[in-house]
C-alpha cells in the first residue's frame, strides 16, 4: 500500500490518484501533500529532452552583436567564459561554467532520465540518487538569471555601441522557458510518491 506522511502533523494518507489535475491535501491540517497534473509526466519528459537538445546551441550560438566603428563583435556563452578565464577571473568563470552550463545540463539529464524510467515504469539504475539529484541542481540552475543579464546590458549598450540580440539570445529565452515549464510539472512529492511506487514492482 501507497502511504504518503504529512510534513506538518505526521498523518499517514493513502493517496487516490486519478487522471485530472488535482492537489491532494491533508485532512487534518490542510497542507499540500502532492500535486497531480494530468500529463506530467509526458509533458516533463518532452520538455527536459527539448532543452537537452537546445543545450549546446545555447551556450556556444551568439547572444549579443555589438558593433562599434564598423567592427562586429559576437558574444556567446561560451565564449564569455573563455573571456573571463583569459582576463584572470577565474572564479567568475568558473562560477558562471558552473551554474549556467554544468548545473543545468546536469539537471536535464537528470530530469529525462529519472521520467522516462517512471514512464516505461521500470527501476532503472541510479533512478533514486539522479531524483535527488534533480531537486538539487534545479536550485543553482541560473539560466532565467543570465537572461536577465543580458537584458541589462543590451540597454545598456545600446547608448553606448550598436547592438543587436544574436541567435543565442533566443535560444537563452526559449531555454528558460522550457526550466519554468519543467518545474511547473516536477512536483517533489509527487515524483517520490512514483518513485516509491516504482520500488515495488
Amino acid at each position: 500500500m501507497n502511504l504518503l506522511i504529512c510534513p506538518s502533523c505526521g498523518l499517514l494518507v493513502t493517496p487516490l490518484m486519478n487522471n485530472k489535475n488535482c492537489v491532494l491535501k491533508c485532512s487534518r491540517c490542510n497542507s499540500v501533500l502532492l500535486k497531480y497534473r494530468k500529463s506530467s509526466l509526458r509533458n516533463c519528459f518532452v520538455f527536459s529532452l527539448s532543452a537537452l537538445i537546445l543545450f549546446f546551441p545555447t551556450i556556444t550560438y551568439p547572444m549579443l552583436k555589438i558593433s562599434m566603428k564598423g567592427v562586429y563583435t559576437y558574444s556567446s556563452i561560451w565564449s564569455c567564459i573563455q573571456t573571463f578565464y583569459a582576463e584572470g577571473f577565474i572564479l567568475l568563470s568558473l562560477l558562471v561554467l558552473c551554474t549556467v552550463v554544468i548545473f543545468p545540463f546536469l539537471y536535464f539529464i537528470s530530469i529525462s532520465y529519472v521520467v522516462f524510467s517512471f514512464l516505461i515504469a521500470k527501476k532503472l539504475p541510479f533512478t533514486r540518487q539522479l531524483l535527488k539529484l534533480g531537486f538539487l541542481l534545479s536550485e543553482w540552475s541560473m539560466i532565467d538569471v543570465l537572461l536577465i543579464g543580458i537584458l541589462v546590458s543590451s540597454v545598456k549598450l545600446i547608448g553606448m555601441f550598436g547592438s543587436d540580440f544574436g541567435s543565442g539570445f533566443y535560444l537563452v529565452a526559449t531555454l528558460t522557458i522550457l526550466g519554468a515549464l519543467i518545474e511547473y510539472y516536477f512536483d517533489k512529492n509527487y515524483f517520490w510518491f512514483l518513485w516509491g511506487k516504482n520500488e515495488r514492482l
